[in-house]
Formats: structure tokens, C-alpha cells, sequence
């Protein structure tokens, strides 16, 4: 897929730093869900009330109830619409990028992400996972980028954390610089730095869906503990023997 972002951090930011920004956690979550399935709406609820999402802060669109979708869909069904809510009810604030803030490429005229009250997104049960490549994008890409990567499919979550960089118009062909790479405070994921954390509830059923919920809850009171089984394969040469070592 073509956005992969290695969103890995050191858990460094205080419950204070936290609090600072928003009253709870729960008050920076979005919840979307698709309005064309019941079953959809359903997971976004029991996530909502298990987690003390306010009722305002689930998000139901129209969109397709395909996998796969055309890019086409991707925007009118969920990227704008979902963009156009946050910044109507002032979830996301966006300027415009003075002289002193000059892209690289030497763009004026962009807006940035200033402020933003919602930090997270979670997807639900019945949102599209993929975008299909879209051989109407005629795109300038750098020289130095490879032939394999000047593609433009990508995952639906994955192509959501730029969300914030919208405005700013970023190339919809290849991958995108990871603008936190090397961060050490989790707190720096935020659409102030360009990312949006995306998460999704899905899974073959709702009940399956909402079990990720409900288990998630238990190992938080209870702890993570339990049976696990790892399959060594004996493997003795070749990429993947490290791993296969690691295992036994």
C-alpha cells in the first residue's frame, strides 16, 4: 500500500501534558461509521459508550459498502466530507503558510493545521479498507523516486493520517516522509505535526468487532496474560531464519 507511516514512539508525554490539551482522552476521539449499515452504526455506539465518547463526536457518512473503492469514492464519501466536518464545527483550524513558513517546493498560498481538538480517528465495521489505483492522477513526482513506488492505491486508514496535510496539497502518487521519523514523545502524533492517528473496529462480524472493545477493556483491569503459540518452521538459511531463530 502506498502511505505506510512507522508511527513508533516512546511513551514519554505526562497525564498532565494530556490534560492540558483536552479535558479526556475521550473528548479528542472521532468515531465514523458507515450510515448505509446498521451493523456499522452499532460498533461505533458500543465503542462510544465503553470508552466515554461524547455522543457528538460519532461521525456517520454514506459511503460505499465495497472493500475496495475508486478514489473517486475515497474523496466524496469520506475524505471530504469527514475534512469538511471537522473544520466546520472547529475541530481542525487551519492558516495560511506565510513567507516565513515556505514549503520546500517553494508553494505559497497552502494552509497548515494550527489547532486541532481531535487527535484520533476510529473507523467502524462497514468503512472501506482500500483505494484502487486511479490512472486519471497525472502527478510531477520527484526524479529520484523509484518506478515500483509512482503508484497511487493505498489503504484507506494509511491515506487518513495525512489527513491534516490536505491543504497543503501533498502528491497522491508514492509515499509520503514520515514528518515524526525518530520522535521520542508520543504526544508529537498530533495534526498540529501533520498526522492523524486512524485506528479501526472491524472484522468479519460486529459482534467480532465489538469483542475488540469489550477484550481490550478486560486486559486493561486484568492484565495481558494467557496461552501463546509460535510456529518455528526450522528454517536454515535465507531472510527469514533470524526470525524463525528468535522463536525458539
Amino acid at each position: 500500500m502506498k502511505r505506510i507511516l512507522c508511527l513508533l514512539f516512546a511513551i514519554s508525554v505526562s497525564t498532565a501534558e494530556v490534560r492540558a490539551q483536552f479535558p479526556t482522552e475521550a473528548d479528542s476521539v472521532l468515531v465514523v461509521y458507515n450510515e448505509r449499515m446498521a451493523e456499522s452504526k452499532e460498533v461505533a455506539e458500543h465503542y462510544a459508550a465503553a470508552r466515554g465518547v461524547p455522543k457528538a463526536n460519532l461521525l456517520g457518512l454514506r459511503m460505499s459498502r465495497l472493500e475496495t473503492v475508486s478514489r473517486a469514492q475515497y474523496v466524496g464519501q469520506l475524505e471530504k466530507p469527514l475534512l469538511d466536518h471537522l473544520v466546520q464545527n472547529e475541530l481542525f483550524t487551519f492558516e495560511k503558510i506565510g513567507a516565513d513558513h515556505k514549503m520546500a517546493n517553494g508553494r505559497l498560498g497552502l494552509e497548515r493545521v494550527v489547532d486541532a481538538k481531535i487527535r484520533y480517528v476510529v473507523l467502524c465495521l462497514g468503512t472501506p479498507l482500500r483505494i484502487k489505483p486511479d490512472s486519471s492522477i497525472s502527478e510531477t513526482v520527484p526524479d529520484e523516486m523509484p518506478k515500483p513506488l509512482r503508484r497511487n492505491e493505498a489503504a484507506v486508514d494509511s491515506e487518513l493520517c495525512v489527513l491534516p496535510m490536505k491543504r497543503l496539497k501533498p502528491l497522491r502518487t508514492g509515499p509520503i516522509l514520515n514528518p515524526l521519523f525518530l520522535a521520542t514523545n508520543s504526544f508529537r502524533v498530533h495534526p498540529t505535526n501533520g498526522v492523524l492517528m486512524v485506528t479501526r473496529l472491524d472484522g468479519p462480524s460486529q459482534d467480532i468487532a465489538k469483542g475488540l472493545v469489550d477484550k481490550a477493556i478486560e486486559a486493561e483491569k486484568n492484565g495481558f496474560w494467557g496461552r501463546a503459540y509460535f510456529d518455528a518452521r526450522g528454517i536454515k538459511e535465507g531472510g527469514y531464519k533470524t526470525g524463525d531463530d528468535r522463536i525458539l
